[in-house]
């Protein structure tokens, strides 16, 4: 499944077998950046490479370490030297980061011109581990300014980033500059954030994978703060295995950040999900053309997943994301899962959610960018010499912010938001644990259940073997689902990902302009299914699920969501998902 150069995995087994060199990756992505940025604007910074290879590896810091010849992690253990180990899937690849993560001696502007030329002193803890595990990491991508955004069009330091699909639409927001730069294959894999749907909507509208962390599991120091109980970095990929080899890489403890909670070395151990994830992949693309396995293998046998409702669907849902929709659940049924249709779900994904979404992003942006002097005043716009440089949509989402976080009836508004936060967070517990009081829920030891596998999976992986990778992908769900502390009502929730396929530009940019209730509304509609997972700091991936026939063949999504720390199991079941719906990719 990850053959040649258009996957990072594919890339990774060619470096392993010494079958391309990484300068040739290198000049493979800068040639097609060079082809493609003029039409679609996605990059923000010329190409960074030749200035990484001059340096003389400056100091960089991970986890609160500042290091030079040696990395040494949390816990002052020494683990190699800061190129990159050879062991991990990212070495030696070409990757591209959003415009608001901290990369050492680069630019970070957050597409602001309130951050114009803001030099980073330090990587993200993110970036710092990808850099020790390898990557290279070779553009900023263009965004929505500060993350204030669904369509990409809100970048008054860029310019608009258009859809890899179709110049003319928009390419998602806010990470659209990664997710165009991932769909055209400059680069297999990118770095955003997501607040509320920032990597899941633009891979939504790209047809490519957007994956949401768990809240805590990725440390979010040196990320540009938008809502700080919501934001995470979080991947873009062509192969939902990919997602899964950067998150590993991505991840290690830290001490200096308070929300970075989750235990990452049980949770997402190096090269194991990736493998699993593979061969998940690997299983059910065999399964579907029956190539030399047994008919009827089910790579996701007892896994339990609930359907969400279409009752719970906005009234703009096209009839092409309610196909997709049907059809994932069958693929699922196909693939061996435990389906359950009709899931009421009233409070997650309802309009309640996408209000008490926004009530307490804005109020956090509002929070934040204060540090930055863009304070308004009570009754206009902000003021001072960073306010005045704020672009329409930031000056609307910080006013609205601001009259949130005053007293009276603003004070009972967050209340409310509040209120239907800690709902939504316990509809979520009962539907995946059966209880709300939070004392149990499905979060395997992947270390534990995965290491006994390990030689199968690294077999199946260099092989390519259709046999070896289905019996790997049986034996660890098998390990994964008998490793839970507790017996799970679901597993997976499986919703669309947006309500229509990308809106074009012309109707984006109409819409902002008409009224600030015209814009609202769109937004709102296009985070409808994005917004619950966030409020409840659980995991969510997007991947492509078909194109709408009856909008110039634009792909549409499906949204998996898991529970808090189950990461890994899953970007498993993801992995065999959009593998078997790739093999079926029909217009709907």
């Amino acid at each position: 499944m990850a053959s040649g150069v258009e996957t990072l995995l594919g890339c990774a087994r060619l470096l392993r077998k010494n079958l391309v060199e990484p300068a040739s990756l290198l000049a493979l992505s800068r040639s097609r950046h060079l082809s493609y940025n003029p039409l679609y604007n996605y990059a923000c910074s010329s190409w960074l490479w030749e200035e990484e290879e001059t340096e003389n590896l400056a100091p960089r810091s991970l986890g609160g370490v500042v290091v030079n010849d040696t990395f040494v992690d949390s816990f002052g253990g020494s683990c190699g030297s800061p190129s990159g180990s050879t062991s991990s899937f990212v070495a030696g690849i070409p990757l591209v980061v959003k415009d608001n993560i901290a990369v050492a001696g680069h630019v970070m502007q957050a597409a602001s011109a309130a951050l114009r030329d803001s030099l980073c002193v330090a990587d993200a803890d993110a970036v710092a581990s990808l850099r020790h595990n390898g990557a290279r990491l070779v553009l900023r991508t263009n965004m929505d300014e500060f993350g204030f955004g669904s369509f990409g069009i809100h970048s008054p330091l860029y310019g608009t980033c258009r859809n890899a699909r179709d110049a003319t639409r928009v390419a998602g927001g806010s990470s659209s500059g990664s997710a165009t730069a991932v769909a055209l294959g400059v680069v297999p894999a990118a770095l955003g954030t997501d607040t509320g749907g920032s990597v899941r909507l633009p891979a939504c509208y790209q047809g490519i994978v957007g994956y949401r962390p768990s809240y805590g599991l990725v440390s979010r120091q040196g990320l540009v703060a938008y809502a700080s109980s919501m934001d995470t970095a979080a991947v873009l990929a062509r192969y939902t295995p990919d997602a899964c080899a950067v998150l590993e890489s991505m991840v290690h403890p830290v001490r200096d950040d308070d929300t970075a909670v989750l235990d990452a070395h049980r949770l997402v151990p190096p090269r194991l999900g990736a493998l699993y994830c593979d061969a998940m992949a690997q299983a059910a693309a065999a399964d579907d053309n029956n190539d030399d396995v047994d008919a009827h293998v089910a790579p996701l046998n007892g896994v339990r997943v609930a359907v969400l409702s279409r009752e719970c669907f906005p009234p703009n849902t096209s009839s092409a994301v309610c196909t997709a929709h049907e059809r994932a659940a069958e693929v699922l049924r196909s693939l061996g899962a435990h389906v359950t249709d009709d899931v009421h779900l009233p409070l997650a994904h309802g309009h309640a959610a996408v209000s008490a979404y926004y009530a307490v992003a804005m109020a956090e942006a509002a929070s934040n960018l204060a540090r930055y002097g863009a304070v308004p005043t009570r009754y206009g716009p902000p003021v001072g010499s960073l306010g005045a440089l704020l672009g329409d949509e930031a000056v609307r989402r910080v006013l609205t912010g601001t009259a949130l976080l005053g007293y009276g009836v603003a004070a009972d508004y967050r209340a409310v938001a509040s209120s239907v936060r800690r709902a939504i967070a316990r509809e979520y517990r009962a539907l995946f644990r059966g209880r709300c009081d939070g004392s149990e829920m499905f979060c395997p030891d992947v270390a534990s259940a995965l290491g006994q596998h390990m030689q199968r999976l690294e077999r199946a992986f260099e092989q390519e073997d259709a046999r070896e990778s289905t019996t790997a992908a049986l034996s660890c769900t098998k390990s994964m689902l008998s490793s839970q502390p507790a017996h799970p009502q679901y597993h997976i929730l499986l919703t669309p990902a947006a309500p229509t396929a990308a809106p074009t530009l012309e109707g984006a940019a109409a819409a902002a302009a008409s009224s600030a209730v015209d814009s609202t509304n769109m937004a709102f509609d296009a985070d409808a299914f994005l917004a619950a997972p966030s409020l409840a700091g659980h995991p969510a991936v997007s991947v492509p699920a078909g194109v709408d026939a009856n909008e110039g063949s634009m792909p549409v999504g499906i949204q998996l969501v898991g529970d808090v720390g189950a990461d890994v199991f899953l970007l498993g079941v993801a992995s065999a998902l959009s593998a078997r719906l790739l093999q079926r990719n029909v217009a709907l």
